[in-house]
């Protein structure tokens, strides 16, 4: 039992750590890192990732979009 609990403590710390490193929405630098795209583009792919989210009832920031669904449409 004890072994397991370490287990489940270890996979609890590593998802922090990796939540901390990887912030969930991104702003318009990063999408420009990522992408390679100029500024105001950048800022275009934010507006037209946004739409859809909230089509789908998601929680957007504006400004900033969702890593990973960024990630997934690229």
């Amino acid at each position: 039992m004890l072994n397991n609990q370490n287990a489940i403590t270890e996979q609890e710390t590593a998802l922090q750590n990796n939540m901390e490193a990887e912030p969930v929405y991104i702003n318009c630098r990063e999408v420009m890192r990522i992408t390679g795209l100029s500024r105001g583009k950048a800022y275009e792919l934010i507006r037209q990732c946004n739409k859809e989210l909230a089509a789908a009832g998601k929680f957007i920031r504006r400004g900033m979009v969702n890593r990973h669904y960024l990630n997934k449409k690229l």
